[in-house]
């Protein structure tokens, strides 16, 4: 149950995130901070290594 807490909280922290740098990225000619585009996407790139290795992980059993 915990690696399924686990994955919830990194999903929706990189939905927040891809909105986010959908928006920096569509900034219609606007000036973009950079550095926090670059941060973002460097978050959203280690989310889902996570969630690619925590869905990889057995549950552990219950009981």
């Amino acid at each position: 149950m915990e690696n399924q807490a686990k994955i919830n909280a990194a999903t929706d922290e990189l939905a927040v995130l891809e909105f986010e740098i959908d928006a920096l990225q569509s900034a219609h000619g606007l000036p973009v901070d950079e550095d926090d585009l670059a941060a973002k996407q460097r978050r959203a790139l280690a989310l889902y290594a996570e969630l690619k290795q925590l869905r990889n992980t057995p549950a552990a059993p219950q009981g």
